[in-house]
């Protein structure tokens, strides 16, 4: 009997035959002798899927975008390791595994503590998983992320080590410019509020950081009206050059950021009140220098509020009340200008903001209500119309000023709500007069510009007449000088329709703006009303008086009326008189009045026929 060694061979030439080996005994005889063998075809055929699956396996990790590799640590072979390793390195794993001082060189220094210590935990058997930066042979930084399975023999020794790791660059990329996106202006490049805010904790959490800083806030003025003339594109080509010219302005050592809109702030570190004031001025020499955009010349001022840490407060929200206090009254000096912060101011802004939130609901508590004016005739002193002027009687604080809510409310827009109030109030007093049986005269009604540039705002206008019943030519409209600068198509559409359904126009405060003659004639008003400023020095100031006169000569000789506001004095109005000026308005005839008072003056005067300062 002969043993078969155990090599694989058929039993015949067929490719189908099985294989035969002696390791277990299986007897059969062949030509007298007598042979042990054995059936190996099922493990020939595992041993043969086994290949291929490791081909398989081969082909697929060699084509992920991750890199897989393991390497018996005792002789630092390299068992086995996917082709991208080098494409992400730069270098082969044996390499690596060679020159271990130099892979430890090619990390980022500010990852190298990290990997140590990932290295140490993983001779004591933990899992690695960790991120770092990597130099590249192309001298490009690479983010890395790796996780490395450890496997220790009955010593507790390394002995392999497994390893999966791919290149997250382009996402970390995207996350510092998420990052990068969450803390600046789009508009600018500047540090928004977002960053602002953080700066403004880490400032006040600590104190022993810096001793002292300033804190301005910037507005700019009247941007506004240049974004609603020339369009958000040049509006934004603005921001971005006083930008430039705040952060050539406060330095690199110092903070700036766009809070928003027209909003700036200035984080001014380790500065007295002196510096930041200094700061201050030369921010608002530059901002009001001329910009050239779009062969626009553009011109454009800021108001600053200042405080000081910590002496106008140690708490973040504090400072930023104060320095908001500041600025409130930077921007009501005049603006242009800088304002630091005193505890006074805090009174005034602590009204205003109440003011502004309860102009929201004055409306609908029935806190505003009209007060009418008369306009009479300078010659006969008899009644031809009045003007409707909203009052504010405030739960609160009693009787509230125009001039100081109507700025709020403008700020804010709701005085388009507040317009459209008056409006309708006005043709429901004019339909309970007439259905009283009284001979209406005009009334007057102030329109802001915002109002003439809604395109609805001639609708509204023929909505309140039709409800209550009221002809157009009973109403007019006083419209500021700030408007026709607009000069804007819904302007102009607007004016049009409003003289072609009979409303008389008139321009207020003639005289103290910049309108000129070609506005005028562009919009064909109606009447001029010379400014109460330029009536407070008659007939003694020489200048006014020659004003006056050539204001009511040009007046006439384009075809318009002259009513003079603000008239006082028995002497203005025989100045008045003698320049043939059409109408007046003033103490001397009658201040503003209740609507039933004023329908006892209108009849009281119609039956005189005159008043007695015309006698």
């Amino acid at each position: 009997m002969t043993i078969i060694k155990p090599i694989m061979k058929r039993s015949n030439g067929d490719d189908n035959a099985p294989f035969y080996h002696s390791n277990e005994p299986s007897v059969f005889k062949e030509s007298g002798e007598t042979k042990i063998v054995q059936d190996s075809t099922d493990c020939q055929h595992i041993k043969q899927q086994l290949a291929n699956k490791e081909q398989e396996a081969m082909i697929i990790y060699n084509n992920l975008e991750e890199v897989v590799w393991s390497i018996d640590i005792p002789s630092k072979d390299v068992l086995f390791c996917s082709n991208g390793f080098e494409k992400l390195y730069g270098y082969t794993l044996d390499y690596i595994i060679s020159e271990q001082e130099y892979w430890q060189s090619l990390i980022h220094p500010d990852d190298r503590s990290k990997m140590k210590r990932a290295i140490e935990d993983l001779l004591k058997g933990e899992k690695l998983f960790v991120q770092y930066r990597y130099y590249h042979p192309s001298g490009e930084i690479r983010w890395i992320e790796v996780k490395c399975f450890p496997i220790l023999n009955d010593q507790h020794q390394l002995t392999k080590l497994d390893g999966i790791m791919w290149d997250i660059t382009d996402k970390k990329h995207m996350e510092e410019r998420k990052e990068y996106l969450a803390y600046h202006d789009y508009l600018t490049d500047l540090p928004n509020r977002r960053q602002f805010d953080s700066r403004m904790d880490e400032l006040v959490k600590n104190p022993h950081s810096v001793e002292s800083f300033g804190l301005l806030f910037l507005d700019l003025d009247r941007f506004k009206h240049i974004n609603d003339m020339l369009g958000h594109f040049i509006g934004d080509q603005l921001i971005k050059e006083i930008s430039d010219r705040l952060r050539e302005c406060v330095g690199h050592q110092h903070f700036v950021a766009r809070m928003g809109g027209d909003e700036f702030s200035s984080i001014l570190y380790g500065v007295d009140v002196d510096q930041a004031i200094e700061i201050a001025d030369q921010i608002t020499k530059q901002v009001r220098e001329p910009y050239f955009i779009k062969g626009y010349e553009l011109h454009i001022t800021t108001s600053i509020g200042i405080s000081m840490y910590p002496f106008d407060g140690e708490e973040a929200n504090h400072m930023i009340h104060n320095t908001d206090a500041a600025l409130y009254h930077a921007k009501h000096m005049g603006k242009n200008t800088h304002q630091i912060y005193t505890p006074s101011m805090n009174i005034t802004s602590h009204k205003v903001y109440y003011l502004e939130k309860d102009i929201r609901k004055a409306i609908y508590r029935d806190e505003l209500f009209l007060e009418y004016q008369p306009k009479v005739s300078s010659k006969t002193g008899e009644i031809m119309g009045a003007e409707a002027l909203i009052r504010w009687e405030h739960s609160e604080w009693g009787r509230v000023s125009p001039g100081e809510f109507i700025p709020i409310a403008e700020e804010s827009d709701l005085i388009c709500e507040i317009g459209n109030w008056v409006i309708y109030q006005v043709c429901q007093q004019l339909h309970d007069w007439k259905r009283s049986g009284i001979d209406l005269v005009p009334i007057s009604i102030n329109v802001s510009p915002k109002q003439l540039l809604k395109e609805n705002f001639t609708q509204t206008i023929m909505e309140a007449c039709k409800i209550y019943s009221i002809d157009p030519t009973s109403l007019h409209i006083e419209i500021t000088e700030t408007s026709l600068i607009q000069s804007s198509i819904v302007v102009n559409e607007t004016l049009t329709t409003l003289k072609d359904i009979g409303i008389t126009l008139s321009l207020d405060d003639f005289g103290i703006g910049y309108s000129s003659l070609t506005h005028i004639r562009q919009f064909d008003l109606d009447v001029l009303k010379i400014d109460k400023s330029f009536i407070n020095n008659l007939p003694d100031q020489q200048e006014d008086v020659t004003i006056i006169s050539s204001l009511i000569t040009m007046a006439h000789g384009l075809g318009l009326k002259i009513v003079a506001e603000g008239v006082e004095k028995q002497d203005q109005l025989s100045f008045l008189q003698q320049q043939e000026c059409d109408y007046i308005q003033g103490y001397l005839f009658s201040k503003p009045i209740l609507a039933n008072e004023f329908i006892t003056l209108l009849n009281k005067n119609r039956l005189q026929n005159k008043h007695p300062h015309y006698t």
